[in-house]
C-alpha cells in the first residue's frame, strides 16, 4: 500500500472541490459579508414597521380614551340637565370612534405587516446561517485535503528515495509545512465537531419546539419549525460526515507526519529546527513557481491554438485552390 492509500484510507469522498482556484475563505467571507448586510437592511426595515406599529397603537389607545372621557362628560351634562351639551359631546364621542376604527383597521394592518417582516426576517437569516454553515464546512473540507495533498507529496518522495535529491534545509522546510497543516486541520476537525454538537442542540431544540405549537394547535408555527428542524438536520448530517472524514484523515496525517520526522532524523536532519520565515519563504517561492507553471501552460496552450488556426487555415486554402483546378 502506498503512502497516498495510507494517508486516505478508506475514506469516502465528500465532495470537497479539487480546484487549485479555489477559495475556501473567500466564499465564508462572502457569505458573511452577505450576512451582515441582511441583518443590516432587516433591522432598519424591522424598525420602520415596528414604529409605524406603535405609533398606530398608541393613537388606538388614545382615541380609546377620548371617546370614553366624551361619553362620560356627556352623561355628565346630561344629569345635570344641558340636554345640548350632552348631544354635542356625544357627537364628539362618534366622530373620534369613527376614527378609532379606522385606526385599529390600520393598526390591525400594522400588525400583520410586522408579523410578515419578521417572518421573512427570520426565513432570510435561517437561509444565509445555512449558508455560512456550509461555507464553514467547505472550508473544513479543503483544509481537511491539503493536508492529504502536501503530506503526500512529502511523503512520496521519502517512500521513492527521491527526496534525496532534494537539499536537506528545504526538506525540513516541508515538513514544517506539513507540521502545520496538520495543526491546522486539527482545528477544523474541532471546529466541524463543534458545529456537529450545535446543530444537534438545536435540532432538539425545533422539535420541543414544535410539538409545543402543536400542542397550541398553532398549525403554522409548527410547520415553520419543522422547515427549520429540517435545514438543521442536513446541516448536522453533513457537519457530522465531514467530522468523521477529518478525524480519520488528521489521525493518519499525525502518525505520517511523525514518520516522516523519524526519516529526517535518521538522516541528520532535525525537523524542529525551522523559523517561521524560512516556511513563509517557502510558501512565496512554491506560489510564485506555480504561478510561472500556470504562465507557461496557458502560454503553450494559446501557442497550440493558434498554430491549429495557422494548419486549419493552410487547409482551406489548399481545398480552395484544388477547387478551381
Amino acid at each position: 500500500m502506498n503512502f497516498w492509500q495510507k494517508l486516505i484510507g478508506d475514506t469516502p469522498s465528500t465532495g470537497q472541490p479539487t480546484d487549485d482556484d479555489f477559495d475556501p475563505n473567500a466564499l465564508l467571507e462572502q457569505a458573511q459579508r452577505e450576512m451582515q448586510e441582511m441583518f443590516a437592511r432587516n433591522r432598519e426595515r424591522a424598525v420602520q414597521v415596528i414604529t409605524e406599529k406603535n405609533k398606530l397603537e398608541q393613537l388606538v389607545k388614545d382615541l380609546e380614551r377620548r371617546a370614553a372621557t366624551l361619553h362620560e362628560k356627556a352623561d355628565l351634562a346630561e344629569a345635570r340637565g344641558d340636554a345640548k351639551e350632552a348631544d354635542a359631546l356625544r357627537r364628539d364621542a362618534v366622530s373620534e370612534e369613527a376614527s378609532l376604527t379606522e385606526t385599529r383597521a390600520r393598526w390591525e394592518e400594522a400588525k400583520a405587516v410586522a408579523d410578515s417582516v419578521k417572518a421573512k426576517i427570520k426565513s432570510e437569516e435561517e437561509r444565509l446561517r445555512q449558508r455560512t454553515a456550509e461555507a464553514m464546512l467547505l472550508k473544513a473540507q479543503w483544509n481537511t485535503m491539503q493536508v492529504q495533498r502536501s503530506l503526500f507529496a512529502s511523503l512520496v518522495e521519502v517512500n521513492t528515495g527521491s527526496i534525496a535529491h532534494v537539499p536537506p534545509a528545504e526538506r525540513a522546510v516541508r515538513h514544517a509545512v506539513n507540521r502545520r497543516f496538520v495543526r491546522q486541520a486539527l482545528v477544523q476537525r474541532d471546529n466541524l465537531r463543534q458545529m456537529q454538537n450545535d446543530a444537534a442542540k438545536r435540532v432538539n431544540s425545533l422539535r420541543e419546539n414544535a410539538k409545543q405549537a402543536r400542542s397550541r394547535d398553532n398549525d403554522d408555527l409548527e410547520n415553520a419549525l419543522l422547515r427549520e428542524m429540517e435545514q438543521y438536520e442536513a446541516i448536522f448530517v453533513q457537519t457530522r460526515d465531514a467530522a468523521f472524514q477529518a478525524g480519520e484523515v488528521t489521525e493518519r496525517a499525525a502518525a505520517l507526519l511523525e514518520e516522516e520526522g523519524s526519516v529526517l532524523r535518521s538522516q541528520g536532519i532535525d525537523p524542529q529546527a525551522i523559523s517561521d520565515e524560512q516556511v513563509t519563504l517557502y510558501e512565496a517561492r512554491t506560489a510564485l513557481a506555480g504561478a510561472e507553471n500556470e504562465r507557461d501552460t496557458r502560454h503553450n496552450r494559446q501557442r497550440g491554438n493558434l498554430q491549429l488556426a495557422v494548419l486549419l487555415f493552410v487547409l482551406a486554402a489548399i481545398a480552395l485552390l484544388l477547387a478551381f483546378l
